[in-house]
């Protein structure tokens, strides 16, 4: 078979998208079930907020994506999401871009890369920066409460965020936990 007949018999393979006959999944409702577990599992481990730069983790919580793979080597994107409060996105390319709007995100701001392929002998001043931003953030949402889940993100914004006051724990137990329990727009999407 060549290139030729196999693009042809592609394109007339019926694909495993929605159809027209069936219930539609309500993508609006999917990304508030997902931002709801996240903060459940927030507040059931404890935490104020997480701090996410893993683009899979970013995805689940707001339901926004931009540069997936890019971002998996140069993280200029993060998000905060606080177990109350607005959810902040920030973007290196924060402009707004209406592929990557979500009604949960609240706020979008421009990112500061904290990591040395972007901002080389400045990166601990970066991070300093980062860091202070975030703290900010914890201090307006968190109630008190300085626990911090964090994904991904690199020693200078590891030590940076912990010279703020922050108290440090792995992001990876309440997102991992929230993605364990599927909804109903979740099942329809699998």
């Amino acid at each position: 078979m060549t290139a030729r007949d196999r693009h042809h018999l592609a394109r007339k393979t019926p694909h495993a998208g929605v159809k027209d006959y069936e219930r539609q999944i309500d993508m609006a409702a999917l990304r508030r079930y997902r931002l709801g577990r996240v903060r459940a599992q927030l507040i059931a481990h404890d935490y104020a907020a997480c701090l996410l730069y893993n683009p899979l983790n970013i995805r689940y919580a707001t339901g926004t994506r931009n540069m997936q793979v890019y971002s998996l080597h140069a993280s200029e994107r993060y998000a905060f999401v606080p177990a109350d409060g607005p959810v902040v996105l920030f973007d290196s390319y924060y402009a707004d871009n209406p592929i990557d709007a979500s009604e949960t995100v609240d706020e979008r701001r421009p990112a500061i890369s904290c990591y040395f392929e972007t901002k080389g002998d400045r990166v601990r001043e970066a991070a300093g920066r980062m860091a202070a931003e975030i703290a900010d953030l914890v201090r307006s949402h968190g109630g008190g409460n300085r626990r911090l889940a964090i994904d991904r993100l690199g020693i200078p914004g590891v030590r940076a965020l912990e010279r703020e006051g922050l108290e440090l724990g792995d992001a990876d137990v309440p997102l991992e936990s929230a993605r364990a329990i599927k909804g109903p727009e979740e099942i329809d999407c699998m």
